[in-house]
């Protein structure tokens, strides 16, 4: 039962502007750390949560002391360029992606000297199934079993939910001992385990993986893009400037 007295707790790191949070939060649960980088990012994330747990700085400074005890759950959005299609594919060895090391190190560090986080989750592009033919996955999903965790593979689509198509995996660790994983792997492609992540378990049964037993989702959201569009008068400010507009559209 979550409560004030015993609240279910989470921290988000790579947090931008607070994405996890904002869909975390309403079920009850509180966030009592959050990291990025971008004081950018991070000035809107003050201005939607406040300060008050937010660290902002390279995670690779952050020492697993300046962590709550007791967290719940630990959420990472780390960089996706090394692992995009539109990036340069370096993968785990490259300058942002491999910000996943520092990440888990910090991790390491916590489950030794405090209780470990009952579940992790991990979010980035689909491509990080195919990066470097499956082998940064591997090592991800291999540094996760090395903790004491299992770990289940999901590709969900924003588009069930709301009107933009945005699919991106997420690695889903329990601990071993979590009653809620299904041990072994049904061997069918799904919506949310299609066919390229039942590919990469085939062609990695070593690793510790498992099931999370979820409802089938929704086939798409029943809203429409003119629902969720603001209507912003010509000169506002909010518009970006013309000139920053045409570098994008042109690149």
């Amino acid at each position: 039962m979550n409560d004030e007295t015993n609240p279910i707790t989470f921290a988000e790191f790579f947090a931008g502007i607070g994405l996890v949070r904002d869909a975390i939060a309403p079920l009850g649960w509180r966030c009592t750390f959050a990291n990025d980088i971008s004081e950018q990012k991070a000035e809107m994330y003050r201005a939607r949560f406040g300060d008050t747990d937010l660290v902002v700085g390279d995670v690779a400074d952050i020492k697993a002391a300046d962590l709550p005890p007791g967290l719940n759950l630990v959420t990472a959005s780390f960089p996706c360029i090394d692992v995009s299609l539109a990036g340069n594919r370096a993968g785990l060895a490259g300058k942002h992606t491999g910000a996943y090391w520092p990440f888990f190190f910090l991790l390491k560090r916590y489950c030794e000297e405090s209780t470990p986080p009952n579940a992790i989750l991990l979010e980035n592009v689909t491509g990080l199934v195919s990066s470097h033919g499956g082998a940064d996955l591997e090592k991800i999903i291999l540094s996760l079993n090395e903790l004491g965790y299992l770990c289940d593979l999901l590709r969900i689509d924003a588009k069930w939910f709301v009107p933009q198509s945005r699919p991106r995996l997420f690695v889903v660790a329990l601990r071993r001992d979590d009653p809620k994983m299904t041990r072994g792997w049904e061997r069918k492609a799904t919506k949310l385990r299609p066919a390229p992540i039942q590919r990469f378990v085939l062609a990695h049964p070593d690793l510790e993986l498992a099931q999370v037993i979820l409802p089938d989702p929704p086939e798409r959201s029943e809203y429409q893009v003119w629902d969720v569009l603001e209507e912003i008068s010509g000169d506002s400010d909010l518009w970006w400037p013309d000139g920053k507009s045409s570098q994008l559209v042109n690149r």
